[in-house]
């Protein structure tokens, strides 16, 4: 299931079925002030059998621990 969460509020859920999925490692740039660093995360695509109703929002990468607005559960 998608659900885009706002703070500890649940908003809509939709549930999909995964038809397809792919995945590479890129290589991304965080700017910290002055600093560049340069870090690598595992990117997934997934084809879905049924549009989206809603919009899905990602998120920027950067590194550390992330608090996503869209979770897959």
């Amino acid at each position: 299931a998608l659900m885009t969460e706002q703070g500890d509020a649940a908003g809509e859920v939709q549930y999909v079925r995964i038809s397809e999925i792919d995945h590479e490692i890129r290589t991304f740039e965080y700017e910290n002030g002055s600093n560049v660093q340069t870090f690598e995360r595992r990117v997934l695509t997934l084809g879905l059998s049924t549009a989206l109703r809603q919009r899905v929002y990602g998120v920027q990468p950067k590194p550390g621990t992330l608090d996503p607005d869209t979770v897959i559960r």
